[in-house]
């Protein structure tokens, strides 16, 4: 299973528009505004579980263990 940063899941889902002839008709296709649809592209919202699963993909937050605390 890879990982993919969040550039590269915003990448897929401009794939993903221009395969369905733009983003007004991947919004529709898919229940969802364009105009959300274009802030998640331009890194103003962040992509929604449900958008990732219809990429393929399934939206996980990771944490990392940096050590105690002082």
């Amino acid at each position: 299973m890879d990982r993919l940063t969040q550039e590269q899941a915003i990448q897929r889902l401009a794939d993903a528009c221009r395969d369905a002839g733009g983003q007004y008709l991947f919004a529709r296709q898919h229940g969802i505004s364009r105009k959300w649809l274009n802030n998640v592209l331009r890194g103003r919202n962040t992509l929604s579980p449900g958008i990732a699963l219809v990429l393929g993909l399934r939206k996980i937050v990771l944490f990392e263990d940096v050590g105690t605390t002082p």
